[in-house]
């Protein structure tokens, strides 16, 4: 009978050990979510920054190739200069039988859609982000976009073609 009971008391307090012990291992685990939250707070903008930088990078190319589509667009005819109704007209030029002034019709990388810059003749002359978010790059632009300087929404950078009075 006492080794009965001894075995008893081995397995409660064996028992009593093992729940000491998950106590323990939920405190760590605990330590471990808080900090992997406080690192994810960390990562997150950073991260959230590059994307945002990336986005920005594109839409510099994007614009820029807008940009270049529309002068090649206005150049095509000597002597008669135009601009493109649609932005459809740069991809395939009505006036030429295969003509193009850009390889494919590029989306606005924060809006989604671009915001056109039309003359008073309702033909198109640029394009523009329709953002309103503060750009990272404040300085250090191409010459042709030196007007992006210091400006304080992606909206203000305006893709304008204007020809060259030689």
């Amino acid at each position: 009978m006492a080794e009965m009971e001894a075995r008893v008391k081995r397995r409660i307090s064996s028992a009593g050990r093992w729940n000491n012990q998950c106590g323990f291992s939920y405190a760590i685990v605990l330590v471990a979510v808080v900090v992997v939250t406080i690192a994810a707070q960390i990562v997150t903008p950073a991260a959230s920054r590059l994307v945002r930088s990336e986005k920005e990078q594109e839409l510099l190319f994007r614009g820029r190739a807008y940009l270049k589509a529309i002068e090649s667009y206005h150049q095509s005819v000597p002597g008669s200069p135009a601009y493109p109704r649609y932005l459809s007209d740069l991809e395939k030029d009505p006036r030429f039988l295969l003509k193009r002034h850009i390889r494919q019709l590029y989306s606005e990388p924060f809006a989604g859609e671009w915001r056109l810059l039309v003359n008073s003749d309702g033909t198109i002359i640029g394009v523009a982000s329709s953002s309103m978010d503060a750009p990272i790059k404040i300085d250090n632009f191409p010459m042709e976009l030196s007007a992006f300087t210091a400006t304080e929404h992606y909206a203000d950078w305006e893709f304008i073609y204007t020809p060259s009075t030689d």
